[in-house]
């Protein structure tokens, strides 16, 4: 049932790699996405994204939705 209301991606990152360059990599995914199937950004779903994470991909998930203007990013070297 949860398949007919969801679809589910996945994001591979590597490991080795600073984490908020994985951050990094899947925000730039994502909004290519977003460009891909939703050019006009007219569709509320892609705003109402559900992100799983786990250890590292948690991690990444949560510097994905924290709010810390440009501070974070201005302090990595990607």
């Amino acid at each position: 049932d949860i398949a007919e209301s969801y679809q589910f991606w996945a994001f591979r990152y590597s490991t080795g790699a600073p984490f908020v360059r994985a951050a990094s990599d899947l925000r730039q995914q994502l909004d290519q996405v977003r460009e891909l199937y939703d050019p006009e950004h007219d569709d509320a779903n892609f705003s109402n994204t559900l992100m799983v994470g786990h250890s590292m991909g948690g991690l990444i998930a949560k510097l994905l939705v924290s709010y810390s203007g440009e501070d974070v990013w201005k302090g990595f070297v990607l």
